[in-house]
C-alpha cells in the first residue's frame, strides 16, 4: 500500500528526531518535519524542492537537535538549491508558543490545537474541505509568525475576521459585511455590463465568472455557507446548498428558485471550465439572460429583515401608519410612543425633501420627508436600495394618498390598509421585512 506523505514523513524524520530543544532553557518539544515542510512551501519553496531540502539535512537531524541548528541547515540548503534569503525561514520552526486561557490553562500552539480551534469556530457553518485547511493553514501562519513566547486565546479568537479577509474576502461575523460584499457585487455588474460592449473574449469571461462568483457568495452566507476559493469550488458549495435547502426553515425562496440558482450553479462551473466546452457561446447567452433573475433573488436574501420599523407621519406629528417587521402596529406600542416625541422634532427641524440619515447604537434612522406627511424607518445598517425603495413608496404615497392623507379624519384603518397596498406594490415587504 502508498504511504501517504504525512506518514512517509513521520516515519522518515518525525521518529528518527523524536524531540528537539528549543530557546536558551533547555525546553524540549516533539519534532513535526510536516510543520517544516509547510513553512518552506509557505515562504514559496516547491513541495518538491522543500522534501529534497529535508532529504538533504536528514543525516545531520540526531535527536534533541536544536531548532536553531535546523533553521541554519535549512537557510544554508536553500541557498544551495538556488533560493535567495527572502526564502529564508525564521527561527520558530517548531511550535513552542504557548497559548493561555482565561482559567490559567496552557497549551502548546500547534497545527492540531490550530485544526480544533477552527473546527469549533466553523461550527455554525458549512465549509468545504479544502477552504477549512487553507483556513488553518493561514491561521498557523499567522499565530507563528507573531514570534510570541505567549499568545492569549482572546487574541486568537480576534484574529478570526483578519484570517477570513485575507482566506475569502469576507467577515461572516460582521453584519455590515455582507452589504459591502453586496456593493461589490453591483459594481463588478455595472462594470461588467459596460464591458460587454467592448471587452475582449477573455476579459468577457473573466469578469462574468467574477459576477455569479460575488452572487453565489452571498446565497451561500445567507444560509450559513462559506463560499470556495475558486469559483469551481464555490458552485460545488451551491451544489450541496440547493440538496439542503428544501428541509430547511425560513428559506426564503420558492421551490422554482431553488431549482433555477441550481441550474445556473451548475451552467456556471462549466463556463468556469468553457474551454471544455464546445457550447461555451451558448452557455455565456443563458447566464447572461439570467442575470436579472439571480440579481433580484440575491437582492431579497441580503435585504430581508434589516427594515425593523416604518412609519408614516402627518405634517401635524399624528401618526398614520406604522409596521414592524412587516406587521401592522399602533403608537400604543411603548417602544413607539417613547419614540414618537423625538420622531416629531426631526420632522420639525428638516425642510429638505430628500432622505435623511441618522445612525445611532440601534442601526440607522432613514427619513423622508414629503408635502404633508414624512416616512420614517429604522433599519439595522445603511442600504442604497433601502433608500430608494423608501424614496419609491414616498412617490406612491403622492400619486395615490395624499387627497386621503389632506383629509385625515384620525381614523387610521382605512389609510393603513392603504399603505400596505402600495409596500407590497413596490415588493417593500418582501425585500427588506423577515
Amino acid at each position: 500500500m502508498t504511504k501517504s506523505l504525512s506518514d512517509y514523513l513521520k516515519d522518515q524524520f518525525d521518529k528518527k528526531v523524536d524531540i528537539v530543544t528549543t530557546g536558551s532553557g533547555g525546553h524540549t518539544l516533539e519534532f513535526s518535519s510536516q510543520v517544516i515542510i509547510s513553512d518552506l512551501i509557505t515562504n514559496g519553496v516547491s513541495v518538491y524542492d522543500s522534501l529534497d531540502i529535508l532529504e538533504k539535512i536528514s543525516d545531520k537531524l540526531k535527536r534533541g537537535i536544536h531548532t536553531d541548528k535546523i533553521t541554519k541547515l535549512i537557510n544554508k540548503t536553500l541557498l544551495e538549491f538556488g533560493y535567495s534569503k527572502e526564502y529564508f525561514i525564521n527561527g520558530n520552526i517548531i511550535d513552542d508558543t504557548i497559548i493561555v486561557y482565561p482559567n490559567g490553562e496552557r497549551q502548546i500552539l500547534s497545527y492540531k490545537f490550530v485544526k480544533s480551534f477552527v473546527i469549533e469556530l466553523l461550527s455554525d457553518y458549512e465549509v468545504s474541505s479544502k477552504t477549512y485547511r487553507s483556513i488553518v493553514e493561514e491561521y498557523h501562519r499567522v499565530l507563528r509568525g507573531l514570534n510570541a513566547e505567549q499568545i492569549q486565546i482572546s487574541t486568537v479568537s480576534q484574529l478570526k475576521s483578519l484570517i477570513f479577509k485575507n482566506i475569502l474576502n469576507l467577515d461572516p461575523w460582521n453584519e455590515s459585511d455582507t452589504l459591502d460584499q453586496y456593493n461589490v457585487l453591483i459594481k463588478i455588474l455595472n462594470k461588467y455590463r459596460k464591458f460587454r460592449e467592448f471587452g475582449s473574449k477573455e476579459e468577457i469571461h473573466l469578469m462574468l465568472n467574477q459576477v455569479f462568483h460575488s452572487a453565489f457568495k452571498l446565497i451561500l452566507l445567507n444560509y450559513s455557507f462559506l463560499p470556495g476559493l475558486t469559483v469551481g469550488a464555490t458552485t460545488g458549495q451551491i451544489e450541496k446548498l440547493i440538496s439542503e435547502l428544501p428541509s430547511m426553515e425560513n428559506v426564503g425562496l420558492t421551490s422554482k428558485e431553488i431549482h433555477f440558482i441550481g441550474r445556473i450553479g451548475n451552467l456556471v462551473d462549466k463556463y468556469s471550465r468553457s474551454k471544455y466546452f464546445k457550447n461555451k457561446e451558448e452557455i455565456e447567452d443563458e447566464l447572461n439572460n439570467s442575470l436579472d433573475s439571480v440579481i433580484s433573488i440575491v437582492n431579497r436574501l441580503v435585504h430581508r429583515g434589516i427594515l425593523k420599523w416604518l412609519f408614516v407621519i402627518s405634517e401635524g406629528g399624528i401618526e398614520l401608519f406604522s409596521t414592524k417587521d412587516g406587521r401592522t402596529t399602533s403608537s400604543v406600542n411603548l417602544l413607539v410612543a417613547a419614540g414618537m416625541s423625538g420622531i416629531e422634532k426631526l420632522v420639525e427641524e428638516i425642510t429638505e425633501y430628500h432622505p435623511q440619515l441618522i445612525v445611532h447604537e440601534d442601526g440607522v434612522i432613514i427619513l423622508e420627508k414629503r408635502k404633508g406627511y414624512s416616512v420614517v424607518g429604522l433599519s439595522k445598517m445603511e442600504s442604497v436600495l433601502l433608500l430608494e425603495s423608501i424614496k419609491e413608496f414616498c412617490n406612491q404615497i403622492d400619486r395615490e394618498l395624499s387627497p386621503s392623507i389632506n383629509n385625515f379624519s384620525g381614523e387610521t384603518t382605512e389609510l393603513s390598509s392603504s399603505f400596505l397596498k402600495l409596500l407590497g406594490d413596490i415588493k417593500l415587504h418582501q425585500l427588506f421585512f423577515n
